[in-house]
């Protein structure tokens, strides 16, 4: 399992806010602990009520182009 500090050092590299990679390395955490690409089982792998995470990660989404983060690593 990755570690949650390691994981925010990652999400510093791909992204420019600090509040951005913090909250991109809990939902980057939560994908790998789920195994699943599926927005209410990452949810479910989140701390917190499982609504009110599915509801954070539609909102991070729509915040963040991720197609554009990950290009940026190639």
């Amino acid at each position: 399992m990755v570690k949650y500090n390691q994981m925010v050092q990652f999400a510093k590299l791909l992204f420019d806010q600090k509040e951005v990679a913090s909250q991109a390395a809990r939902i980057l955490c939560a994908f790998l602990d789920a195994r699943s690409a599926r927005l209410s089982e990452v949810a479910r792998k989140m701390s917190g009520n499982p609504e009110a995470k599915y509801k954070a990660l539609q909102r991070f989404l729509r915040r963040v182009d991720v197609k554009a983060v990950l290009w940026r690593l190639f």
